[in-house]
């Protein structure tokens, strides 16, 4: 199982999943024509698409959504909340409760909730006969949901958006900082980092970190401050932050041999 990033950060989302001839875009949070063009990159269409998954309806995430609807046939699958917050059409609209697990042609999708200023919001953990992945971000803490979901994905897309002490001695509004340090805003890369060896230990091999703030973070301080975290803690796991608005290196979700011995 593939995985890319087409973009991450608070200017925009999506990335891609590829499993044999499945094909499933997450977030659309940029311009379907810039969707489209990251698609050809890698020799896909939008026709290519099996499935659209969103994890809320922020703007970041569903910014090329409606012109999406428009060119490409793929079903789009979103919570009851989200849903109602996001134009698509009917008859491809797959609207599920927060927690459900569904099959998408060779991949088995199951949601769960997070904690965000949002309707109904999701990450998803998606599973191969080869591996997993689990996308979280976009939540103001580690639920239970999403703790239990994503520990010990082979690969692990985690938000690390900003560093605490340059959120508050920046120049955002104070209304603006609080929502995002608050239990409904985003994780900070010492979460990430915290969350990160949590997953690690129980066979994470693979962390993109992901949703990066452009003026309270960036990559190399995210890498740093979760790279420290777990070699301090005598960890070692393929560390990278995504790039922010182009498509991101090859990541290759494959079962760690501790879980295949064991199964």
């Amino acid at each position: 199982m593939e995985f890319y990033t087409l973009a991450s950060s608070s200017a925009g989302n999506a990335a891609l999943v590829c499993h044999n001839d499945t094909r499933l875009l997450i977030d659309a949070g940029i311009s379907c024509r810039r969707i489209t063009q990251s698609l050809a990159v890698l020799n896909l269409t939008l026709d290519d698409l099996d499935g659209i998954l969103i994890t809320h309806e922020h703007i970041d995430h569903v910014r090329g959504l409606v012109t999406l609807a428009k060119k490409c046939p793929a079903p789009l699958y979103a919570t009851f909340g989200t849903a109602a917050a996001i134009q698509y059409p009917e008859p491809r609209l797959r609207a599920f409760a927060a927690g459900k697990e569904f099959t998408i042609k060779d991949l088995h999708v199951r949601s769960f909730r997070t904690s965000h200023d949002a309707k109904e919001s999701v990450g998803y953990r998606i599973e191969s006969d080869a591996g997993s992945l689990a996308v979280l971000t976009d939540t103001g803490f580690v639920t239970d949901e999403a703790h239990d979901a994503a520990l010990g994905a082979d690969m692990l897309l985690l938000e690390s958006n900003h560093d605490v002490v340059m959120l508050k001695n920046g120049g955002y509004p104070y209304y603006l900082k609080q929502r995002i340090l608050s239990e409904y805003g985003h994780l900070s890369n010492d979460a990430a980092a915290e969350f990160a060896i949590e997953c690690v230990r129980a066979g994470t091999s693979d962390i993109l970190l992901a949703h990066l703030s452009d003026e309270n973070n960036s990559p190399q301080l995210a890498e740093y401050t979760v790279g420290r975290a777990l070699q301090s803690s005598g960890l070692s796991v393929r560390l990278a932050a995504a790039p922010r608005d182009t498509i991101s290196e090859v990541h290759v979700c494959r079962r760690s041999p501790s879980f295949a011995s064991e199964n």
